[in-house]
């Protein structure tokens, strides 16, 4: 497989003040799932905004490459590129003052994508979310009204919409009750071979999943 990112000695401790170790070295391959996994405040999530390139001023000491260029090298147009062929479930999810299927297909009614919201609102682990679609169709929501595992769905959903090339999940099964968290996993599963996941996540259960792991610490 050919490898999408290599993380060559990268220093987090340059970036963020924390105890995790220095030099973290790993790459992330084609189709490959890769759970990053270590305690709270280790620099899992700051190694995914690395990725992201939302770090590249604070990189001193170490590289990423993507696609064997180093990010801190990219132009404004690679960026953007790079920038289109990922999509990034955060921690914190932001709901659109709009409806249901808006804050999921983000004003894109592409076939293709909402081909791909119409799959995933018919899998089980949306299926509360799915009720609420037919319920209320164009009204709009809002944080209040859904619970912490409905946002963090529709934030997953969201960003599968997007059909991109590199996923990445930070903690994104932390509000879920264990089923959903289980039909999600076996979802997740079943879409090896079309992308590329890295998981961040301190939970044992996303990792069941992964070709690697690599441990923070």
């Amino acid at each position: 497989m050919n490898n999408l990112i290599n993380i060559n000695e990268l220093n987090i401790n340059d970036i963020m003040s924390s105890g995790s170790k220095n030099n973290i070295s790993f790459r992330i391959s084609e189709n490959e799932y890769v759970g990053l996994y270590g305690n709270s405040g280790s620099g899992k999530s700051t190694i995914a905004l690395c990725i992201l390139g939302l770090l590249t001023k604070e990189l001193k000491n170490g590289t990423v490459y993507i696609n064997n260029k180093d990010i801190i090298k990219f132009t404004s147009q690679e960026q953007a590129k790079w920038n289109q062929s990922v999509a990034w479930v955060p921690q914190h999810i932001r709901i659109l003052n709009s409806s249901l299927k808006e804050n999921i297909l983000f004003f894109n009614h592409a076939p293709t994508k909402v081909s791909k919201f119409e799959n995933i609102m018919s899998q089980d682990w949306m299926n509360d979310i799915r009720e609420l679609l037919l319920n209320y169709q164009d009204s709009h929501i809002s944080e209040k009204s859904l619970s912490g595992g409905q946002i963090q769905r529709i934030g997953i959903a969201r960003a599968l919409c997007r059909c991109p090339k590199l996923l990445i999940l930070d903690e994104f099964t932390s509000a879920l009750d264990k089923s959903r968290e289980m039909m999600l996993i076996n979802y997740l599963s079943q879409l090896k071979g079309s992308l590329t996941i890295l998981i961040v996540t301190h939970r044992p259960r996303p990792l069941e999943i992964c070709d690697k792991l690599v441990h923070i610490v």
